[in-house]
């Protein structure tokens, strides 16, 4: 482990990814950069995640039905681990029990299998450090037709 230096990461390949700059000294993360415009990785508790694909509202027809989900960094104390809340709603059957699970990720990216026979998909994220945890992000919907 350094004791301080510098990271940087060009941007991984698909949409919407930062290249960044980070600087860690004795272990810690003290400041960062990326296009987003975000300068301070730390400070406490996570920001909230901002969630950027799909885009709300958003309709697929591909199979699998597979999507990446994707937000930006949060600011705050590093390490951040983040957690996905996903759930699939059957519009046509309001009755029908909704499907939902809790995922994690170390990373702002994580794909998901959206069931068969369940049109409505639903996300959102959070953040969470020693320091606690952010509020969830708003719910992002999207569509398998």
């Amino acid at each position: 482990m350094f004791d301080f230096g510098y990271l940087y990461r060009e941007g991984l390949h698909f949409p919407d990814a930062p290249t960044y700059h980070v600087h860690f000294e004795n272990g810690f993360v003290t400041n960062w950069h990326t296009p987003m415009g975000d300068n301070d990785m730390a400070g406490g508790v996570p920001s909230v995640p901002t969630p950027s694909l799909p885009q709300d509202n958003s309709r697929f027809t591909h199979s699998p039905r597979i999507v990446d989900l994707r937000w930006r960094l949060s600011t705050g104390d590093y390490p951040i681990k983040y957690e996905v809340q996903f759930k699939s709603v059957d519009e046509a059957n309001p009755d029908r029990e909704t499907i939902g699970e809790l995922l994690s990720s170390d990373v702002p990216y994580l794909a998901v299998r959206a069931p068969s026979g369940w049109s409505k998909h639903m996300w959102r994220v959070r953040a969470a450090n020693a320091g606690g945890m952010s509020d969830w992000s708003a719910w992002q919907t999207f569509y398998f037709e």
